[in-house]
C-alpha cells in the first residue's frame, strides 16, 4: 500500500524567516538549501505527525529549490498549483521519494 502523499506549499517570508531564525540568504535557492530551513521544517511535521496517527503521517519530504512561477506554468495566475505540470516537472524528485523506502 503506497503512503500518503502531502503537498505543502507555503510562501516563504523571507524577511521574517531570516531574521527570527537568523539566516543569511541571497535568494530563494540558497533560502531553501540552507540546512537549518530543512530542520525548522522537519520541526513543524514531527509536531504535525506527533497528532497523526501513524498510516498519515508524513515520512519524507522534498524541499524545491525555486519559487513555484506562473510563467513557467506551475501555478495559476491565482496561485494555485497546476497539479499535472508539477506531477511532470518534478517527476524525479517525486519517484525518488517514493522508490527508496523500504519493502513492508
Amino acid at each position: 500500500m503506497p503512503d500518503a502523499a502531502a503537498r505543502v506549499h507555503r510562501r516563504f517570508r523571507r524577511p521574517r524567516i531570516s531574521k527570527e531564525h537568523g539566516l543569511a540568504y541571497t535568494h530563494f535557492r540558497s533560502l531553501a538549501e540552507h540546512p537549518r530551513v530543512r530542520e525548522l521544517i522537519q520541526s513543524e511535521v514531527d509536531t504535525v505527525n506527533s497528532r497523526m496517527p501513524q498510516v498519515q503521517q508524513v515520512r519524507k519530504f522534498h524541499l524545491l529549490v525555486k519559487e513555484l512561477d506562473h510563467d513557467d506554468g506551475e501555478v495559476t495566475a491565482t496561485m494555485k498549483i497546476k497539479r499535472k505540470s508539477i506531477a511532470g516537472k518534478y517527476a524525479e524528485a517525486i519517484e525518488a521519494m517514493y522508490g527508496a523506502r523500504a519493502s513492508v
